[in-house]
């Protein structure tokens, strides 16, 4: 088990941008989601009620 450690964090390392994207896809999406319906309350509130004219 040991000497597969070192080979393991190699090849994660030449791996490590794909895999964090597949890895964590779905939260960051969630995580656009969220922002974009955050900003969008705000401008609603904003200028959608006409509070700043």
């Amino acid at each position: 088990m040991s000497e597969k450690r070192p080979v393991d964090s190699m090849s994660r390392e030449t791996e490590e941008s794909p895999g964090f994207i597949r890895r964590y896809r779905l939260p960051i999406l969630l995580a656009l989601v969220a922002i974009c319906l955050y900003a969008g309350s705000i401008l609603y509130i904003l200028f959608g009620r006409g509070q700043v004219s």
